[in-house]
C-alpha cells in the first residue's frame, strides 16, 4: 500500500496524513481509486504546510488545508475530513497522546494552538530534557500540559474525569522509566562535576608551580 493509505481488514481504505503534530484522516471508502484521490489532496496539504509562510502552527495548517481543497476543487465534507492532535510526552507516559477526532477545522486549529507550546521534544531522551529544563521546570510544564490536554479533550466530547484518570494511570505506569532517566541524569551531572573538579585541581597545581618558580627567580 502507498504511504498514507490504510487498508482496513474488511477491504476498505482510508487516506491519512501526519503534518507535524496534526493528523488528518479522510473518510473510509470501499473504492481504492477514491482513497487514492483523497490521498492526493492530503499530500497536497502536507506539501503546502511545509512551504507555508506562516510560522504559527494553527495558521499554517489552516492555510494548507484550505489551499489544498481549493486547488483540487473539493470540500471537507466531500472528503469526510477529521482532525486530531498527536503529542509526544514519553518521559511521562509510554505512548503517544491523542486528542479526540473532530470534523470542525476551527475547533482543531484551536486545539493545535493550545498544545503546540508543549510539543517539540520528539526524539529527545528524558535525561537530555532534564539537563535542559531541570526537574522542577519539567514538573511544572507537565502539570500545565495536563490541564490544557484535559481541557482540549473535554471540549472534544470526552469526560474530563476519565481523561484525567487515564493520564494519572499512564503516568504511574511509567514511573520506573522516569526514575531511570533521573538516575542517569544524576550520574551524568556528577561525572561532569567530577571532571570540572579535576580540571580546577590541575589548574590550581599549575598555578602553585608558577608561583614557586617566580619566587625562586626572585631569590636568585
Amino acid at each position: 500500500a502507498a504511504r498514507g493509505l490504510i487498508t482496513m481488514g474488511d477491504g476498505r481504505y482510508q487516506a491519512s496524513v501526519g503534518i507535524g503534530s496534526a493528523r488528518i484522516d479522510a473518510r473510509i471508502v470501499r473504492e481504492l481509486s477514491v482513497a487514492v484521490d483523497h490521498l492526493m489532496v492530503l499530500t497536497s496539504m502536507k506539501r503546502r504546510a511545509a512551504e507555508s509562510e506562516f510560522d504559527e502552527p494553527g495558521a499554517r495548517l489552516r492555510d494548507a488545508v484550505l489551499g489544498a481543497l481549493e486547488e483540487h476543487g473539493v470540500t471537507m465534507e466531500a472528503l469526510g475530513l477529521s482532525f486530531k492532535v498527536q503529542i509526544s510526552k514519553r518521559y511521562w507516559v509510554a505512548t503517544l497522546l491523542h486528542t479526540p477526532m473532530v470534523r470542525d477545522l476551527d475547533e482543531f486549529v484551536k486545539a493545535l494552538r493550545l498544545l503546540a507550546p508543549y510539543q517539540g521534544d520528539v526524539g529527545r531522551k528524558g535525561r537530555d530534557l532534564i539537563a535542559r529544563l531541570g526537574p522542577e521546570a519539567m514538573d511544572d510544564e507537565w502539570r500545565s500540559f495536563k490541564a490544557r490536554y484535559v481541557d482540549v479533550c473535554a471540549e472534544g466530547g470526552q469526560s474530563r474525569g476519565h481523561v484525567a484518570e487515564r493520564l494519572r494511570q499512564m503516568e504511574e505506569t511509567n514511573r520506573k522509566h522516569r526514575a531511570l532517566q533521573l538516575e542517569r541524569w544524576n550520574q551524568q551531572r556528577m561525572a561532569v562535576e567530577e571532571q570540572l573538579q579535576r580540571y580546577w585541581c590541575r589548574q590550581e597545581r599549575r598555578q602553585e608551580r608558577r608561583c614557586r618558580k617566580a619566587m625562586e627567580m626572585e631569590d636568585r
